[in-house]
């Protein structure tokens, strides 16, 4: 029989921020910031597009 165990989400999550602090960026801050940097300019990208629908478009900003 084969047991099969899944790590919980804290385990997880504190593996991949090891990870990623560890080998990519210097603190957690690095990478949020990173990705938040992605997302704001993928969503840029697709404005520019025409591949939002009009309700999806607003404005977004960071403070």
């Amino acid at each position: 029989m084969l047991k099969k165990t899944i790590p919980s989400l804290k385990n997880r999550r504190s593996k991949v921020e090891d990870y990623l602090i560890g080998t990519y960026y210097s603190n957690l801050s690095d990478v949020i910031r990173d990705r938040l940097r992605k997302i704001v300019a993928e969503y840029k990208r697709k404005m520019r597009l025409g591949l939002l629908q009009p309700s999806t478009k607003r404005k977004i900003t960071l403070q």
